[in-house]
């Protein structure tokens, strides 16, 4: 809700653009050190925990392109495009990764998804983006983020469906990552490749 009140309040393009350059920085150093031979826990998870602090400042705004980049007659259909575009990538990426790091090793594939994020970086360059016009707000962006819980927590359907997402994300989606791994190679005896595949199951 933070990032969404700062695309209210910002040009949405260079917003989008930085965010996505800081993850790209974060992917191209951590490709740099998995090369290099660094390996460890904290490693992985401080680059985890930047690039997800990232990607949360980078989706709201995605999101929020979504009406000055479609007809309001076709706005249904951009939706579907939408989701069908992400559950497309939870299912491809992890295969392709898989046979990746199968042919390549780990280093190669993290430097393939360094190139994805210059691919959209050019992408997100190129196309024309028409900012909204700006409202003046009398409240802070605490002030934004405070209206907006009080928004979901007075519109039932808003609410059941964050809750419901909410309890994927936090508690099934965990457990399901933990556990591929480990299913992947006790009860399948599965090579990168075929983890991939299995993983990439999960998304479709």
């Amino acid at each position: 809700p933070i990032a969404g009140a700062l695309a209210d309040r910002y040009p949405r393009k260079p917003m989008l653009l930085v965010g996505l350059v800081v993850q790209t920085s974060v992917a191209s150093v951590l490709a740099a050190a998995v090369t290099s031979g660094e390996r460890g826990y904290p490693l992985l998870f401080g680059f985890a925990m930047a690039g997800g602090v990232a990607g949360a400042v980078v989706a709201p705004v995605f999101q929020s392109l979504m009406p000055t980049l479609v007809a309001p007659e076709a706005m249904r259909n951009g939706l579907l495009l939408n989701s069908m575009q992400f559950n497309i990538s939870r299912a491809v990426g992890p295969m392709a990764a898989g046979l990746v790091i199968h042919a390549w090793g780990e280093a190669a594939a993290l430097w393939f998804n360094v190139a994805s994020y210059a691919a959209v970086i050019g992408a997100v360059a190129l196309t024309a983006i028409k900012e909204p016009s700006r409202v003046r707000r009398d409240r802070s962006v605490l002030g934004d983020f405070g209206a907006a819980m009080r928004y979901v927590r007075s519109t039932p359907a808003v609410s059941t469906t964050l809750l419901t997402a909410a309890f994927l994300a936090g508690l099934v989606q965990p457990i399901q990552q933990a556990l591929a791994p480990v299913v992947a190679t006790d009860a399948f005896d599965a090579d990168a490749a075929r983890y991939g595949v299995l993983v990439g199951a999960f998304g479709a």
